[in-house]
């Protein structure tokens, strides 16, 4: 199955994975195998859908406006984007 497709599918059925790359990542794992947690070393180095490209349908997705993390987690990420620029901000 499309990596794209099972990403939406976790997005869709289980709200945690809009704001947690960790939920997302196993989540779609999941789908894509509900057996990996038997030989997970082998199929992880072999079949499973890497990290990089789950999450990069996650932000390609947010980005249209769907399934969009809650909003308290939207807010917490804002409020340490300004603290890490207000940082940089003052080392100059």
């Amino acid at each position: 199955m499309k990596a794209q497709i099972l990403v939406e599918r976790a997005l869709k059925e289980l709200p945690i994975t809009r704001g947690s790359d960790r939920h997302l990542i196993v989540a779609v794992w999941h789908y894509q195998n509900p057996e990996w947690r038997l030989d997970p070393t082998k199929w992880l180095l072999s079949k499973a859908i890497m990290p990089e490209t789950i999450t990069r349908h996650r932000r390609k997705f947010q980005e249209q406006g769907l399934y969009l993390p809650e909003e308290k987690i939207t807010e917490a990420r804002y409020s340490k984007f300004k603290e890490v620029r207000q940082g940089n901000m003052e080392a100059l």
